[in-house]
């Protein structure tokens, strides 16, 4: 499992990225001691399908999986 920081701004804001975990469109990720989101290359996966299906479909779409 390869982990990457959370300042992932290549796929969204880091607010963006907890509104996708609490909608349940990404699995949760592990966290670290201190709570900080420990993002996997599957969460990055997920991250690009969103941005990808967002601009044809709306967040509205996207959210309902």
């Amino acid at each position: 499992m390869t982990v990457f920081p959370a300042s992932t701004s290549r796929f969204s804001s880091t607010s963006a990225l907890r509104h996708y975990e609490s909608w349940g469109i990404v699995p949760p990720p592990e966290r670290t001691a201190s709570g900080y989101r420990l993002y996997t290359e599957e969460h990055a996966a997920y991250f690009e399908c969103i941005r990808a299906m967002q601009p044809g479909f709306g967040m509205d779409i996207v959210k309902k999986r």
